[in-house]
């Protein structure tokens, strides 16, 4: 936040293109013409509504800008939502306690690598960065590396990097059974 209560919004699109905006939810592509960081005044709550289009390639974004004081995002409880923090879980309580939360919000992990067993019995999987895997999935995977190596109650450490969720009010009640720590701004898309 600036001096007089002001706070600076700047958009981008990558690599290129035109953007358009408004504060009020009408059609952005017809909003005025994005030129330059957006001041937004006062301490209340703004929605940025964004339009970009690059040579007949069109994207729409909304941006909640939150309170100035506000801890963590704003997360719209009926919007779908993405969890973009970096996630581990270093034993099997906390494996299977982060695997059973997704499972029960039908969420889909993104890059996920998991490393079962220790020594010289293990098995280290990293999935591409593309792929995109329910929780369901990768407890059946787990199970079959476990029964590879020939240890059924091996460890299974976890890392996440992005997690999907339906809605918002699924992504609150994962980060709640996980107990995930403070979300910060941008770990959150919706």
């Amino acid at each position: 936040m600036l001096p007089g209560g002001k706070r600076i919004i700047e958009l981008t699109v990558k690599p290129r293109g035109t953007i358009r905006w408004n504060t009020t939810g009408a059609n952005p592509k017809d909003g005025q013409v994005y030129t330059g960081p957006i001041e937004l005044d006062g301490k209340a709550e703004v929605t940025i509504y964004a339009y970009a289009e690059d040579q007949g390639v069109p994207t729409q974004r909304t941006f909640v800008i939150p309170k100035p004081d506000q801890i963590g995002p704003t997360i719209d409880r009926t919007k779908p939502a993405r969890l973009r923090k970096k996630l581990d879980f270093f034993d099997n309580a906390g494996t299977f306690a982060a695997l059973n939360s997704a499972k029960s919000v039908q969420a889909k992990l993104r890059e996920v690598t998991v490393k079962i067993g220790t020594g010289t019995r293990n098995v280290v999987t990293r999935f591409g960065s593309e792929s995109v895997i329910p929780a369901d999935k990768l407890e059946a995977f787990i199970a079959a590396a476990r029964q590879a190596i020939g240890d059924e109650t091996a460890e299974v450490v976890l890392g996440v990097g992005e997690v999907q969720f339906q809605s918002g009010h699924d992504l609150e009640t994962y980060l709640t059974k996980v107990g995930v720590g403070d979300i910060g701004a941008g770990e959150v898309e919706q």
